[in-house]
């Protein structure tokens, strides 16, 4: 017989497709602003191309003249989607509202907005309008916004009119796949395993996990947040909201101020970590694999040396009191060394945690619980209980462990018992965390436990494998897997249905009231709009797929559990199902006794109706309405093919093994698309366009636009299954774990975010002021920031697209005090947020005897605002007194420990400081920090002067610890020569840029400190006023 083939007479055609673009991201964003300057009667003039910030100047008319604006250079891609039109324009008119319109082709187009009435002179205030999908009532294209011709027509309708400027802003999408990103249908708030949980509070909460996942919980809901990493991050720690710690794979360590994640440089490991704990911002530890153990002084991450082991956990009561956990051994850390702790054997600890040093307990991989009592470990065997990789307590008395088990565990201070009222379920656990009385334990699947007063399960959707996904629109999406399983919905709004338990395969429709799913053991499925109603195969085979061209064209796929063969069915009806017999000796060109037909693999039916089957040997039979014939040729070329999709019956791809996609032009030619990816493919769709998406074993996705490939980023490496798409670029995947990915629109489903500009605060005179900008967004995109000044004396704002902006405070002149008001805006790139106004009263200097122009000035009222001064009587500072050693030593003690700071009672370990000496208290705390140990034969000195070379002892040991060593010396400074007793730690103090010496290339080590230089080295020291936001 004759046989189909796709090679036809031009032989085998290769093409191999390189990869383009990285990642699919949001539209382009095209903005062009337009900035009148001068002034003008009855005429407006001098208009021109301009970015940024509006001018100061603005354009007067004394008659209501119409403004044209055009020319705007706009350069955006032929063939581009436009979304969005935003005209702003900042202006005052007199008693009557101005029109605003669009010009196409140099004339009026769409819809006329009106703007506001009132106001006089520049600059007037601002309007907006336009929005996504707004296209002010007319349709655009790329070379109508990019002609010279496309501008705004501004028409005042009285005067005096004045206009400050006109921008543009044109949203567009440049392929069928921009403006859209990976969001989780199931689970919710995500799918991917959790692997630690901290918080500041019981409503501000932060859980991390695999693939990068950070998630943050506000007391109402859980939002994720950009990790800007993909690795696996393992445990997260913080001081308090605005300062978290997060580790993971690789050395991977990331901090956050609470709004933001961003990566830190840690040259010291590439092991993984898996805990991390501190007791400031300064101090901070991780650890991790092959006796991994870091610590983070405020500045940068070093390395710390102990005994070898898997480090699993760290905690600890203070910087000089630290446990650390793994495999083998139990370290300790005294502030100076790291020791082995003897544990009677224990191994294999996973977590720690205590109520206090003599109170401290370890969860172990055996379900062990040590505990250590301030002098010895002793255990507690908790038969039949899962490893425990987590433990956490919100007292001696109640404390709770997790693992690799589905139940949580509780300590009441006798007995360990398990929590029966915590939610049942099939995952494990590996987090847990408290306070409050509030618990909350996180795991497997995105899995998230609650507690208060009592328990609930905080996320949402099955875990069940998923197998394929198919819709009639976006809004009608199926999804079939494992155990019976059938999703039906649409983004965020997703139902689930169990008709069977057999393991659902595949699901296609021939529209919204019929959509059939089959399974195993012959298990169809059809659902008519309403309900699902099993329908009768007539055969026990497991079907593996189904497709057709109409609903009375549908065919089903599969193989013989006995071995058997394949078998294929037939629908004519929409009921009924009959098999479709073919004569194998026919098709296979093989002779009697005729052989069983091979198992089947997948099913494609094009629009024509033909229909297209694949075979686990990569056969292609074909039906062409009137014969069935096979094709060799995916063999004759040595591809293993798994699946088939088309867009018509002359247009195939199959996807094959080694990440190659056949594309097969039926009846005339073969192409190779060598997908750019080492990872094997599982499922794919085809556009009509001649696009591809592709899904692969470790999560991703990857879409092919007909010219270039583009690596998506999902946010899971969870197996995806199964593709589905619409011809708008929408995609839906599915995999394990209920894994159920939606490819969606930033425009239909984007939240705008929310602008935080802090609380309001005064700032002082001449100093420089920092305006910290913070938001959230509901859809975890990254934020833009934008700071607009709406009252007060006019201020030079440096990074005003910026997360922070500056500017320096003016001067009062002796005049009253009053407010300046900044409104922050944030956008995430599509849409901004409403306007957040912080308010910043600007007072008059502290102290009579510093004036702004004092050059000490700036680092005086710092260290004033950080209460570690409050002057020295009358109002004044005393700039150039000398700082005695008393006086350095509350200095020291309020910079290091807080001003509300207040030492023990002395006691008299000074012989020249009494008990009733002023400064007695802080003098022996500071003794008792190790930062001195006074000036000899027992005594302090404390109305001494304080030295140059004194004072840079005093700042490093205040600032790195009492045990730390400066670098050798190298003779930085003329009169400071190698081997000076305080060489070493003047040439650190210069490196730290704490001071460049006293000029001349001196450093004055023996000359006193003024109260004004002190003033400075503390401020640079500890960080206090400008010096808060340097490197």
């Amino acid at each position: 017989m004759s046989t189909a083939r796709c090679r036809g007479t031009r032989g085998l055609v290769l093409t191999i497709v390189v990869i383009g673009a990285l990642a699919a991201s949001g539209p382009t964003l095209a903005a062009t602003q337009w900035r009148y300057a001068g002034t003008a009667s009855g005429s407006w003039l001098n208009l021109t191309n301009a970015t940024g910030s509006p001018n100061s100047t603005c354009a007067t008319a004394a008659s209501a003249v119409t403004l044209n604006v055009t020319n705007f250079g706009f350069t955006i891609p032929a063939g581009s989607t436009i979304v969005k039109i935003e005209v702003a324009l900042r202006y005052s008119t007199g008693s009557s509202a101005p029109s605003i319109q669009l010009l196409k082709g140099g004339a009026p187009a769409g819809t006329t907005k009106t703007g506001h009435a009132g106001g006089s002179g520049c600059p007037g205030t601002e309007d907006v309008f336009g929005d996504y999908f707004d296209l002010w009532d007319t349709s655009w294209t790329a070379e109508e916004i990019n002609a010279a011709n496309f501008g705004v027509r501004f028409q005042p309708t009285s005067a005096p009119t004045s206009l400050d400027y006109v921008s543009v802003t044109v949203d567009y999408r440049a392929n069928l796949w921009s403006g859209r990103r990976w969001e989780w249908g199931n689970r919710l708030p995500q799918g991917n395993a959790l692997r630690a949980v901290w918080g500041s509070s019981p409503g501000m909460v932060w859980a991390v996990g695999d693939h990068g996942t950070i998630l943050h919980f506000d007391g109402s809901d859980w939002r994720r947040m950009p990790s800007g990493s993909e690795d696996n991050l393992y445990a997260i720690w913080g001081t308090s909201w605005s300062n978290i710690f997060a580790v993971g794979e690789r050395g991977t360590i990331l901090r956050s101020n609470g709004y933001t994640w961003a990566l830190m440089d840690n040259p010291e490991s590439s092991q993984d970590l898996y805990g991390v704990w501190g007791t400031s911002a300064n101090d901070v530890f991780a650890v991790g694999e092959n006796g991994t153990i870091l610590h983070y002084n405020g500045t940068s991450w070093q390395a710390q040396s102990a005994n070898w082991d898997q480090y699993r956990g760290i905690w600890g009561v203070a910087s000089n009191n630290v446990f650390v956990v793994g495999d083998w051994s139990v370290q300790h850390w005294n502030g100076t060394s790291w020791s082995a702790m003897e544990t009677a054997g224990a191994c294999y600890l996973r977590a720690i945690w205590g109520s206090s040093a003599s109170d401290v307990y370890a969860a172990s991989n055996s379900g062990i619980i040590w505990h250590y009592n301030g002098s010895a470990w002793s255990s507690t065997d908790l038969t039949d209980y899962p490893p425990l990789t987590s433990i956490w307590g919100l007292s001696s008395s109640l404390i709770y462990a997790a693992g690799e088990g589905t139940d949580v565990y509780r300590f009441d201070g006798i007995s360990w018992a398990v929590d029966s009222c915590a939610p049942s379920g099939s995952e494990h656990f590996f987090g847990i965390w408290g306070v409050s009385g509030e618990v909350f334990v996180v795991g497997q699947v995105g899995r998230i436990l609650h507690y208060e007063a009592g328990w609930e399960d905080m996320s949402l959707g099955t875990t069940t494998t998923l197998k394929a996904v198919w819709g009639s629109s976006t809004t009608d999406v199926f999804a079939v897997g494992w155990g019976g399983t059938l999703l039906h919905g649409y983004p965020a709004h997703w139902t689930a249905t169990n008709i069977t338990t057999e393991a659902l395969n595949d699901v296609w429709g021939s529209g919204p009231f019929g959509v059939f799913a089959v399974g195993d053991n012959g298990t169809i499925l059809r659902y008519n709009g309403v309900d699902w109603i099993p329908q009768t195969s007539g055969t026990d085979a497991d079907l593996v797929a189904v497709s057709g061209s109409s609903p009375t064209n549908i065919y089903a796929v599969g193989r013989n559990a006995s071995g058997g063969g394949g078998v294929i069915l037939h629908n004519t009806t929409a009921w009924a199902w009959s098999p479709v017999s073919i004569d194998t000796c026919e098709l296979l060109d093989a002779s009697a006794p005729c052989p069983a037909l091979p198992n089947l693999r997948d099913v494609w039916v094009a629009p024509d109706g033909e229909v297209f089957i694949l075979t686990d040997e990569s056969l292609i039979i074909h039906y062409d309405g009137v014969s069935w014939t096979h094709s060799h040729d995916l063999q004759l070329m040595n591809l293993t093919a798994y699946a088939v999709t088309g867009i018509s019956s002359d247009v195939l791809y199959f996807l094959c093994a080694h990440e190659t996609i056949a594309e097969c032009l039926y009846g005339s030619s073969w192409s190779k698309f060598a997908v750019p990816s080492w990872r094997p493919m599982t499922s794919f769709w085809a556009t009509s366009g001649g696009g591809l998406a592709v899904t692969f074993e470790d999560g991703r996705v990857m879409l092919f636009d007909g010219s270039s490939w583009i690596d998506t980023t999902t946010n899971t490496v969870n197996r995806l299954n199964g593709i589905w798409g619409d011809s708008n670029g929408a995609l839906f995947a599915v995999g394990a774990l209920g894994t159920l990915l939606q490819f969606v629109d930033t425009y239909a489903t984007n939240h705008p975010p929310v602008a935080s500009a802090g609380p309001d605060f005064s700032a002082k005179e001449g100093t420089l002021v920092f305006l910290n900008a913070g938001g959230t967004d509901q859809d975890g995109d990254s934020l833009m920031y934008h700071w607009i000044q709406r009252l007060g004396s006019p201020v030079s704002l440096d990074g005003s697209t910026s997360q922070q902006a500056i500017f320096f405070a003016p001067l009062l002149e002796g005049g009253p005090s009053y407010v300046s008001s900044f409104a922050l805006q944030a956008s995430d790139g599509l849409v901004s947020s409403v306007p957040d106004v912080i308010n910043v009263q600007i007072v008059p200097h502290s102290f009579a005897d510093v004036l702004p122009s004092n050059p000490f000035y700036a680092c005086i009222e710092a260290i004033y605002e950080e209460g570690i001064t409050a002057g020295c009587g009358e109002g004044n500072f005393c700039p150039d007194n000398p700082v005695t050693r008393a006086q350095m030593a509350v200095f020291l003690e309020k910079a290091m420990r807080g001003s509300t700071y207040a030492p023990p009672a002395p006691t008299g370990i000074f012989a020249d400081v009494p008990t009733n000496h002023w400064a007695a208290a802080w003098i022996e705390q500071l003794a008792n920090d190790q930062i001195t140990a006074g000036c000899g034969g027992g005594n302090f000195c404390p109305d001494n002067v304080v030295t140059r070379a004194q004072m840079a002892v005093f700042l490093l040991k205040a600032e790195h610890g009492s045990t730390y060593v400066p670098p050798a010396q190298t003779g930085l400074f003329t009169d400071v020569p190698i081997g000076h007793w305080a060489g070493p730690w003047i040439e650190q103090l210069s490196r730290e840029n704490i001071t460049a010496g006293c000029g001349g290339g001196n450093f004055c080590p023996d000359s006193a400190v003024t109260r004004g230089q002190m003033a400075v080295f503390l401020a640079k020291t500890f960080r206090y006023g400008a010096y808060a936001y340097s490197d």
